[in-house]
């Protein structure tokens, strides 16, 4: 984040750094939070998922604040461009971004004269936020007085203002996406599934190695999986109690081997997903709290127990990694430590 101090330029402007940086961090961590999907950790972000929705918008506010601050002792252009945007920004959190097919195109000043309307925003909210655009419109339009030194002041105090009145008073006011919910596992993610030794699964899958190991804490290639629903439905989503089956990277499935020629052990070298009871490439999926009928999200807990066949000595064992680099077994029916995978949706 920018460091510099509005204190130290000539034109100070009414709010300090200090408070500045408190509304412009949390605007950004807001946003951020709802733009990551997120379990024990910070996962990848999913911005053509969310694009124009709230919470982009709002942690792009945060990075218009963020801008403004870098630029301003040195850039009136920066300043002043990026107090328009910002006002953009806060405008469509309320009414969505503008239509791109409506002829003449609505102006900004209209949408915010709009959000007032409609009571989106207070009239201070309202003031400060045509009070940007104005600004805004000075910095490249030619027929229009160029913006002065001191006036950049007016544009960090009437940012704060409304950025402040954002983060304070989002929530039940985004009238156009009141439930923000998280993305769920569908037929078809692409995962990384972290075991409890903090390595992930991974599948080097050449054809003298196709053995199911948990080797390194990393996301890679050879971590990739795909999560397929075996009984698909109109939705295809994975919910606690579905049989699904695992998609290397090299095309092949995860599929559990027999007591008497694999002890049990993880291969990834079936082309076929088996979409059948039965199949040694069949996995019931369960939440932490074995509750049927629950989605799972990113950054929960899970348990794949092994749906072979049950002459095969596998069925209704849990797949488990008890020690970092061995191969994954299914050997005990146990929900034990070692069985226990955290599912990390993967950038697509």
């Amino acid at each position: 984040m920018a460091a510099n101090q509005f204190e130290n330029d000539r034109f100070k402007p009414k709010v300090s750094t200090d408070e500045w940086s408190r509304v412009r961090d949390g605007v950004h961590a807001y946003g951020d939070r709802l733009l990551e999907w997120q379990g024990k950790e910070r996962l990848v972000k999913t911005h053509r998922a969310l694009q124009g929705r709230p919470e982009q918008l709002i942690y792009r506010i945060g990075l218009a604040m963020n801008q403004i601050q870098a630029r301003y002792h040195d850039s009136l252009f920066v300043c002043g461009g990026q107090g328009r945007l910002l006002s953009e920004r806060v405008v469509a959190v309320y009414l969505g971004r503008p239509k791109q097919n409506k002829y003449p195109p609505e102006s900004n000043k209209s949408r915010i004269i709009r959000a007032k309307n409609e009571n989106h925003i207070s009239h201070e909210v309202f003031q400060n936020l045509v009070k940007l655009n104005n600004f805004g419109n000075r910095v490249d339009h030619d027929d229009l007085l160029d913006l002065k030194p001191f006036e950049k002041a007016e544009i960090v105090d009437a940012a704060y203002i409304v950025s402040k009145w954002v983060l304070e008073n989002n929530g039940p006011r985004i009238s156009h996406n009141v439930n923000i919910q998280q993305p769920q596992l569908k037929s078809g993610t692409s995962v990384f599934l972290r075991t409890w030794l903090g390595c992930y699964i991974d599948v080097q899958g050449d054809e003298d190695n196709n053995n199911v190991r948990a080797n390194w804490n990393e996301h890679g290639l050879w971590q990739w999986l795909r999560i397929e629903k075996c009984d698909p439905d109109a939705s295809n989503i994975i919910k606690t109690g579905d049989r699904v089956a695992l998609r290397a990277h090299n095309d092949k499935y995860v599929a559990v081997g027999t007591e008497e020629d694999d002890s049990f052990g993880l291969i990834a070298n079936w082309f076929d997903p088996g979409y059948r009871v039965g199949s040694a490439t069949n996995f019931i999926i369960e939440n932490e709290d074995s509750t049927r009928n629950r989605t799972i999200e990113s950054g929960d807990v899970i348990f794949l127990k092994s749906d072979a066949a049950v002459e095969t000595g596998a069925n209704g064992n849990y797949i488990e990694f008890n020690d970092g680099g061995i191969r994954g077994r299914t050997q005990s029916n146990t929900r034990s430590e070692g069985a226990q995978l955290v599912v990390e949706f993967a950038r697509e």
